[in-house]
């Protein structure tokens, strides 16, 4: 799951909303697109138990073997079936919305139909045909006119075993095609890659700074990596936490094409700069403090109020 958003504000029934929330199945890639009105826990876990649990009941984790991984920072591949979802999204609604681009809640469900309506290049079916066994009706085909089936031989016909060995069919198809898929990207991707660094916990690294806001006039003069800052939790071989300090706002977990190892000692003697000043959004140079010891009134200087720290 991931948002799109924040997008120009759209009314549909009374209500107004300016994000958009992607479910993505991984297995039947099966999606479900809902227009929010913001992007608060509650609402999301309102929005998965009303279109994703009520409408395929609860993952069985346990069985499936589904576990909880949330994306690191700067890194879309981690949930990649997500961001190339909400890419098709954009996609579909650049063409329908009004100049304004305030009417896309109103062509969302058409957007998610015809998502679910196109074969997927991993799975080789539509994400319909792999949750119901067949493709869906747009209301445009002749209706073709069949007895009752009151009959034996037609109770038969919708016998539900032979439904059941055919969803079981379906399930085995999408299961090898994924495995091929993931196989085939896997060697295509790692076959440019050089084997990532492996860090502990107490090292040091670079952060690369390509995707940091930092208050200064511009870009071009920036250190291209922050730091160095201490790895504190190796939560794979390639995702790491950082001790980061609060001001620079940022999810600590990183990928480690991110990350730079620090030299232990490049020249002998050498003593290191040390960090620079930690400033605000400003440009206002800030500390952090243990404590206010305690405080006057410097009249002086307009009556400003003077703290002692620690």
């Amino acid at each position: 799951m991931d948002y799109v958003g924040p997008l120009p504000e759209s009314t549909y029934q009374g209500v107004t909303f300016k994000y958009i929330l992607a479910f993505v199945c991984q297995l039947s890639k099966m999606k479900h697109f809902v227009a929010m009105q913001s992007i608060e826990p509650k609402e999301a876990a309102e929005a998965f138990y009303r279109y994703v649990w009520m409408q395929h009941e609860v993952p069985e984790i346990a069985t499936l073997g589904i576990e909880r991984r949330l994306s690191t920072a700067f890194h879309p591949e981690t949930d990649g079936q997500t961001e190339k979802s909400n890419s098709g999204i954009e996609e579909y609604l650049q063409s329908y919305v009004n100049y304004h681009q305030d009417d896309w809640s109103e062509w969302l469900p058409g957007s998610e139909f015809a998502a679910n309506n196109v074969p997927s290049v991993t799975t080789g079916c539509s994400p319909f045909f792999a949750n119901v066994g067949q493709h869906p009706r747009i209301g445009f085909e002749d209706v073709e006119i069949r007895p009752g089936l009151g009959t034996v031989a037609h109770q038969e016909a919708l016998n539900a075993d032979a439904f059941a060995n055919k969803m079981r069919d379906v399930t085995s198809h999408l299961q090898d095609e994924m495995l091929i898929a993931q196989a085939e990207y896997k060697a295509r991707t790692n076959k440019h890659r050089t084997p990532a660094p492996v860090y502990q916990v107490g090292d040091e690294v670079w952060l690369n700074a390509k995707n940091l806001r930092r208050a200064r006039l511009t870009e071009k003069l920036n250190a291209r990596h922050e730091g160095p800052f201490k790895i504190i939790e190796a939560l794979s071989p390639v995702t790491y936490r950082l001790e980061l300090p609060p001001s620079m706002q940022n999810h600590p977990v990183f990928h480690t094409n991110l990350l730079l190892p620090t030299a232990d000692n490049p020249l002998p003697g050498q003593r290191r700069n040390p960090r620079p000043p930690i400033t605000s959004a400003k440009g206002d140079q800030e500390w952090y403090l243990n404590a206010i010891l305690d405080s006057r009134v410097n009249r002086r200087h307009r009556n400003l109020i003077e703290y002692k720290v620690q």
